[in-house]
């Protein structure tokens, strides 16, 4: 639990997982990308692969089960948060699932 409040301090995503990211977040996610892709003068044929890419970078930075993970694990490997939930999940015995958290910052205002 403190590891993954670290995580939250440290990394502040705004979302637990990616399916909590609503559809208007990855729409506009997705014309940015597009529009960066035209001026770019990238082939209009890979824009969907250039969004698609978009998008998953988008979801490792703000979303909590896909960032990697702030501490090396394990022999000093990366791993996204979610593996490494699944990880302390099996070697409790039980099925851990982040649902939310609240991340306070000190001295500033939404």
């Amino acid at each position: 639990m403190r590891h993954l409040a670290m995580q939250v301090a440290a990394a502040s995503p705004r979302f637990v997982r990616k399916e909590d990211v609503s559809a208007d977040v990855i729409e506009q996610e997705s014309s940015i990308a597009k529009e960066q892709a035209r001026r770019e003068n990238k082939p209009e044929k890979i824009w969907d692969k250039i969004v698609q890419g978009k998008v998953q970078q988008y979801y490792g930075q703000f979303c909590l089960m896909e960032q990697d993970f702030v501490k090396p694990v394990e022999g000093g490997k990366t791993m996204k948060v979610g593996q490494v939930v699944d990880l302390i999940s099996k070697k409790v015995g039980a099925t851990l699932i982040p649902r939310r958290f609240i991340r306070l910052k000190v001295g500033e205002e939404d």
